[in-house]
């Protein structure tokens, strides 16, 4: 719907590139939005309430209008290939420019299309996760270990990945299904949190009691009712669950994985201690240490914690010292099923130089 009453269709009617533009009400015809005029030419007609018809030209043969809406008060189409506005509601808008091509930048699929906070986000080829203010050039902002996770995924199913925009307690996320590596169905999220500095993407799924990931057909979030804005998804066998509630999947523990960066030590160093301090709770983790850099080769080892006690609790490890773990770098990867939240607050590692230089 346009900010003056009419209705616009895209894609319509075996038209890839189409777009329709309706009547605008007027008080004696309170209905006449429902009315799409054909063969009108909106150039010499000029008329202030009448519909009319045009074709947004496409670059390529098979190039169709993915997406179509208003964005700060401008009709946007992004097709395959590009990205288009459109400077008028009416015929008397119209003109030679009314049609303008801003980016070679297209969408993939129109359902990953969401506005958030005064920005529109999309899939685009290559796949890429795209940002757009509305006035600078669209920007790229898959950069990050999702955008390796997107670049695998069979290109067959790119027409079923969907996104959603769920604003929740840790911030604002765009959260994009799609089909992972090997699989032919919605299995795998990336979710963004808008509001961390930086932007942080993190890699989620579901699990059902056999422990297979569930596929999902479609998700929303509800708007009026509650103070709280819940989002739901239905999947493929027609079920309907409350995401991201609770502290299981459905019952089903969930699988927690979090790997850091490799930590530099500047001189072989000799790990000798972990430390992980979080809310006490009814659960445990593996937490694997893994050491390398040096001429003593990649080495790692593997520690199940028992997360439960009371209060707060600092857990501390000692280390293997039967051969030593050396190296040059530390990476620290924990792992787990949980089905109580546990919220690690800080883990560390304490080291001593075992040779300089």
């Amino acid at each position: 719907k346009s900010p003056d009453g009419r209705l616009w269709l895209f894609n319509y009617s075996g038209k890839p590139t189409g777009v329709a533009v309706s009547n605008r009400a007027t008080p004696d015809r309170p209905r006449d939005y429902e009315v799409f005029p054909d063969g009108v030419d909106p150039l010499t007609r000029r008329d202030p309430n009448q519909g009319f018809r045009f074709q947004i030209s496409g670059d390529v043969s098979d190039e169709k209008v993915t997406w179509g809406g208003f964005f700060q008060g401008r009709a946007v189409a992004l097709t395959k290939t590009n990205l288009y506005v459109v400077n008028a509601l009416s015929q008397s808008d119209w003109g030679p420019t009314a049609i303008q091509k801003l980016s070679a930048t297209g969408c993939l699929n129109g359902d990953t299309v969401q506005e958030i906070g005064g920005a529109l986000y999309w899939v685009a080829e290559g796949p890429r996760i795209m940002r757009w203010d509305g006035q600078s050039a669209p920007e790229d902002i898959s950069h990050q270990k999702v955008s390796a996770r997107l670049r695998n995924a069979p290109t067959a199913y790119y027409a079923t990945w969907f996104a959603a925009y769920h604003p929740r307690a840790e911030g604002r996320y765009y959260a994009l299904a799609f089909v992972p590596s090997g699989a032919t169905t919605v299995t795998d999220w990336a979710q963004l949190n808008l509001d961390q500095q930086g932007g942080a993407w993190e890699p989620v799924s579901y699990k059902t009691a056999a422990g297979s990931k569930r596929a999902w057909r479609g998700a929303v979030v509800r708007h009026g009712g509650s103070d709280l804005f819940e989002m739901y998804a239905a999947d493929t066998s027609g079920q309907i669950f409350q995401l991201e509630t609770g502290s299981d999947d459905a019952g089903v523990a969930i699988a927690i994985s979090m790997t850091s960066r490799k930590f530099p030590m500047d001189v072989i160093g000799r790990l000798h201690s972990l430390y992980l301090r979080l809310p006490a709770v009814t659960d445990t983790a593996s937490v694997q240490i893994l050491v390398g850099g040096s001429e003593y080769g990649d080495d790692s080892d593997t520690y199940t914690l028992t997360l439960s006690g009371s209060g707060d609790k600092e857990i501390r490890q000692r280390l293997r010292h039967t051969p030593l773990l050396l190296g040059r770098w530390v990476q620290i990867i924990v792992t787990g099923s949980v089905s109580n939240r546990p919220a690690i607050r800080d883990i560390s590692i304490r080291w001593l130089a075992h040779r300089g230089q």
